[in-house]
């Protein structure tokens, strides 16, 4: 029998050599580098926040590199270029000679790399097609490049993960001491001109909605994004909640997203004219808070801008978003076709970690379904929300589910990661993404009460009338 064999190529060595020319440069030089994603816009906003964190902490300054959309083989398709000019305290305006002139090295460096690489895919295809055992790797780096990511979580110099070196406690700090992120006095002022066009008074306050569907990325059968999706005539009622409180509601999203009915002191910018990747960033920064799910806005306004949330529809317990105290969330439900039952909070936090995060969506599919929250339950926890006195203290329930997510993540790093990750990624991805995952124990979010209190022991949703709709929803799922 004659084994596959994987064809090293420059992606690997590049990657090496860019991230040493970066370290470098973070050891010895005021400037701190981070080249973030480019086609989705929470996996952007993570590592720039993150970045001004590591740039305040070091008093260096941010320069954000990114390729801009270009033609041919060069060409990147970019989510919204706008979130990657923005002005802080602890990063180099876009304005800048010095961040002008790096960034159009940035264009020239990729473009050469892009070149190597397209004659290295060239003759490795020549390759395969005289030893079909060959197998061609990823080139992703060459389209996502993560320059700046080796010690954003991960000390420098560190190669294995500790727990000493996580520095939990020092995340959970910074965390709740503002990073100032802003708009230029340009585009802050646009952004109001928009807002008024869309009908929202400068003087109203809004929050911002997102609820993800398969649409933009066309990822209906991606078992690890769709989990993600909700459907929006489930979160009508909990529109009307934040209307009556006095609080106008702006949908984010694009056209191929169904769209909502006809509200008052509703914007629904998926059929809008105004909707542009300026206007949506303006209303990021701008809103007083964030509702909706797990995704690319649901990241930046809540850790880019470090607004509130609700966040509802989360599909698994490890990567738990709220990251304040005093932010909500809900998950879905868990259906168990072998125990033809929902699966309560406590079981599924007493489940590997490993089940919540990855393997869930992928190899126990099969008897795992996951169901969208009630238009109650997202109710509920907007009312509590909207209720809730700033700085009121957690319940006793609240607090030990807390708890329980932390060990579960330690868990998970401690034993089940390190069980299955070093074979599917190198060992310097893996140690960094041990220590990423790490800084989720320093979020200081909790469920809504009601939520817990339904859920904790047992699942609510545990009636004859939900399960036909499970089975349905699994099938289709599955087909």
């Amino acid at each position: 029998m004659t084994s596959n064999l994987v064809f090293p190529g420059p992606d690997t060595w590049a990657r090496h050599f860019a991230n040493k020319i970066s370290d470098f440069l973070d050891r010895n030089s005021p400037i701190l580098i981070t080249t973030p994603e480019v086609g989705h816009l929470g996996d952007a906003a993570e590592p720039i926040y993150f970045g001004l964190l590591k740039a305040r902490r070091d008093n260096k300054k941010l320069l954000v590199l990114y390729s801009p959309a270009l033609f041919w083989k060069f060409r990147i398709k970019i989510v919204n270029p706008e979130i990657y000019d923005l002005e802080s305290d602890y990063c180099y305006s876009p304005t800048d000679l010095t961040g002008r002139l790096l960034r159009w090295f940035w264009v020239a460096l990729f473009g050469s790399l892009k070149i190597v690489y397209l004659m290295w895919r060239k003759c490795l295809r020549l390759l395969q097609l005289a030893r079909p055992s060959y197998v061609l790797g990823s080139f992703d780096w060459y389209t996502a490049p993560d320059i700046g990511r080796s010690t954003l979580w991960k000390p420098a110099g560190v190669s294995y993960f500790s727990w000493d070196c996580a520095t939990v406690d020092r995340w959970e700090k910074e965390f709740n001491e503002y990073l100032p992120v802003r708009l230029s006095r340009e585009k802050l002022r646009r952004g109001e001109k928009l807002r008024l066009k869309a009908g929202i008074p400068s003087s109203d306050w809004f929050a911002c909605l997102h609820v993800r569907s398969s649409g933009y990325y066309n990822d209906r059968s991606d078992l690890q994004a769709a989990p993600r999706n909700g459907h929006i005539e489930n979160y009508v009622q909990a529109i009307r909640a934040i209307t009556k409180a006095g609080g106008r509601v702006v949908r984010l999203g694009d056209s191929s997203m169904a769209p909502l009915p006809a509200m008052e002191r509703v914007v629904d910018l998926t059929q809008s004219p105004f909707n542009n990747g300026l206007f949506n960033v303006y209303l990021m920064s701008q809103c007083r808070f964030f509702f909706g799910t797990n995704s690319g806005p649901e990241l930046t306004c809540t850790k880019l801008f470090q607004k509130p949330s609700v966040t509802t529809d989360l599909p698994g317990l490890v990567m738990f978003p709220s990251m304040k105290k005093g932010d909500l969330a809900i998950f879905k439900h868990v259906y168990s076709r072998s125990r033809g039952r929902f699966l309560s909070l406590k079981e599924r936090l007493e489940a590997p970690g490993q089940y919540e995060r990855g393997a869930f969506y992928c190899t126990m599919a099969d008897d795992y379904i996951l169901q969208d929250n009630t238009p109650e339950e997202i109710y509920d926890v907007i009312e509590e929300f909207l209720a809730r006195a700033p700085g009121a203290p957690y319940s006793d329930l609240q607090k030990i589910f807390n708890e329980a997510r932390k060990d579960q993540i330690r868990r998970f790093l401690n034993e089940e990661l390190v069980e299955k990750a070093p074979v599917l990624i190198s060992q310097s991805v893996f140690v960094e993404e041990q220590y990423h995952l790490a800084t989720y124990c320093a979020h200081g979010g909790t469920l809504g009460q009601k939520y817990l209190e339904q859920n904790w022991q047992a699942n609510v949703l545990n009636v004859a009338k939900y399960v036909p709709t499970v089975v349905t929803a699994a099938r289709s799922l599955h087909s």
